[in-house]
């Protein structure tokens, strides 16, 4: 069905009990029907870019659903039901006004496990009134908070965050040792949060277009690229001079991108370029590592 004038699903559709996919992007349907949730056997559900404004609460009877797409769509908030997809895998809300995500996302009726315990792939990227995410506080009392977040993790995008605690954020997610891909580009904070440095499986850091961001004190301990692009305002990077001397370089580290960093450069000074260079001729060479300096490609 994919860029077709369809504006509703018949509703002969529900006879359709096995059916496993149902791809309907680009297309004019505004709303899903209540009866949708009798495809149990669904799989995949997507209806990104469509002018979808809401899902319907029984989307939560999807008990089958492994991947669910509603980026570009109009949707402002999800229904607490979203909590009972606890075999879903991968969510994508990126370029929705979505304003916050329901504390049933970390908890489940009988509140034993998080709700989304087996999400893979999570993308907010570009949800610019997404401020907020569910605090401690909405969290089952017998359990840590820090133990419920998306413990399965592995991909996360959240290109122009605009979290006002980005710090709690990645505290709170217990992916600390499957999250492998972490995009933040565009976002507004202006530190990187300690807590980065718990991410131990993280391989894949993308900070490019971080604007505020002035300060950069940790690293993962196994990354094997870091993009700065045009982090503009960065002043700060402790670690740079150790990691170019290979005094403090992370084991896989195999790319940096710090291209139009121009105040890190300017407070660094001659002297770290000139280890940069050297470094990239030498050691870090034969290593594989690929460096790009401000406005240099080698």
């Amino acid at each position: 069905m994919f860029m077709t004038h369809i504006k509703e699903l018949p509703s002969s559709i529900t006879y359709f009990t096995s059916l496993r996919e149902l791809i309907l992007p680009e297309t004019h349907i505004k709303e899903l029907p209540l009866s949708i949730g009798d495809l149990t056997s669904l799989v995949e559900l997507n209806v990104s870019k469509t002018p979808i404004r809401e899902l319907p609460s029984s989307i939560g009877d999807l008990t089958s659903l492994d991947e669910l797409d509603v980026s570009e769509t109009l949707i402002e908030e999800l229904p607490s039901s979203i909590g009972d997809l606890t075999f879903l895998k991968r969510l994508n809300l990126s370029k929705t006004p979505i304003r916050e995500l329901p504390s049933s996302i970390t908890n489940v009726p009988h509140g034993v496990y998080g709700g989304l315990q087996h999400l893979e792939y999570l993308n907010l990227s570009w949800c610019p009134k997404l401020v907020t995410f569910p605090s401690a506080e909405s969290l089952p009392l017998m359990l840590p908070s820090n133990s419920l977040l998306f413990p399965q993790l592995q991909r996360l995008y959240f290109q122009g965050c605009q979290l006002s605690v980005v710090s709690d954020f990645l505290t709170n997610l217990a992916c600390a040792s499957t999250l492998w891909i972490l995009n933040l580009s565009g976002s507004s904070f202006d530190s990187l949060p300690a807590c980065i440095s718990k991410f131990s499986r993280l391989e894949s850091l993308d900070l490019s277009g971080c604007k505020r961001l002035r300060d950069i004190s940790e690293l993962p301990p196994n990354i094997r690229g870091i993009n700065l692009d045009d982090c503009v305002s960065l002043e700060r990077f402790s670690k740079l001079s150790n990691i170019l001397e290979q005094k403090d370089t992370p084991g896989h580290l195999r790319s940096m991108n710090l291209s139009n960093c121009n105040r890190l450069m300017d407070n660094l000074g001659m002297d770290v370029v000139s280890k940069m260079a050297k470094a990239l001729l030498n050691q870090l060479v034969r290593a594989g590592f690929e460096l790009i300096p401000n406005n240099i490609l080698v």
